[in-house]
């Protein structure tokens, strides 16, 4: 009769079991840095993509500002020439002058900045991937200052509202419309010097005080749209260097 012998399995050591749970927590390890860093990076390209197409925003942007700011130093000009006339009016010959300054000064210019990034990033949560802490307190200084741009646009617009209703009681509506082309900007009157609906120096006196009203407000906007154009090409500058913009 056999006698069977049943095999005995060599008991494993405790060491043994203790590299395999440090093997697996290295693994484990590695791939939660892996994908840490994975999503950092994505991050990361996300952010510069961000700042890519903010960088575009404000280059046009500082076109605009350009634009207008110089459009309000102009026109101050001309609203202090408007104001001189007015308070000054003896001859005649100045109609074509008056009737001009005074169709231009109603014409304002709003700030239609591009919000189409810093509206992306609000919308998306995206601020968040701003590490550069003075990039950021730039953008929100930048997009800060434009509320109180719109602001003071708001004044200058009930101001522009004021001087107009004004304005039919001194100037031919006729003789207005006649002074806008057909690329709506504002030309000589077409009859020589057309006559004013009224020489009443009360009146006068009160549309040029309107007409000052405005260039003040326009001399506001004018300071704002430099400091804002100031903070713009720092922002360019500071994000071209941080990401190595071309």
């Amino acid at each position: 009769m056999e006698v069977h012998h049943h095999s005995h399995t060599e008991r494993k050591k405790w060491t043994h079991y203790f590299w395999e749970f440090f093997m697996l927590f290295l693994a484990v390890t590695a791939g939660f840095f892996v994908e840490n860093q994975r999503e950092h990076y994505i991050e990361h390209l996300r952010e510069k993509q961000y700042m890519r197409s903010l960088v575009n925003d404000l280059k046009e942007d500082i076109k605009i500002l350009d634009e207008q700011i110089s459009k309000h130093i102009s026109r101050n000009r001309q609203m202090d020439t408007l104001i001189s006339l007015l308070k000054n009016k003896i001859a005649p010959e100045q109609n074509n002058n008056i009737y001009y300054f005074g169709r231009i000064a109603s014409r304002n210019d709003i700030f239609n900045y591009n919000n189409r990034t810093i509206d992306q990033m609000r919308n998306s949560g995206a601020f968040r991937l701003v590490r550069n802490q003075e990039i950021s307190n730039l953008i929100m200084s930048y997009y800060g200052k434009i509320k109180s741009l719109e602001m003071l646009e708001g004044i200058e617009q009930k101001e522009g509202e004021e001087y107009r209703k004004m304005a039919i009681r001194v100037f031919d509506p006729e003789v207005f419309n006649s002074m806008v082309n057909e690329q709506d900007n504002i030309i000589m009157p077409l009859n020589n010097n057309p006559s004013l609906r009224t020489s009443d120096p009360n009146l006068l006196t009160d549309i040029a005080g309107w007409v000052q009203y405005m260039k003040s407000s326009r001399t506001g906007l004018a300071n704002q749209k430099a400091e804002l154009k100031k903070i713009a090409e720092q922002l360019i500058t500071l994000i071209t260097q941080e990401f190595h913009l071309k």
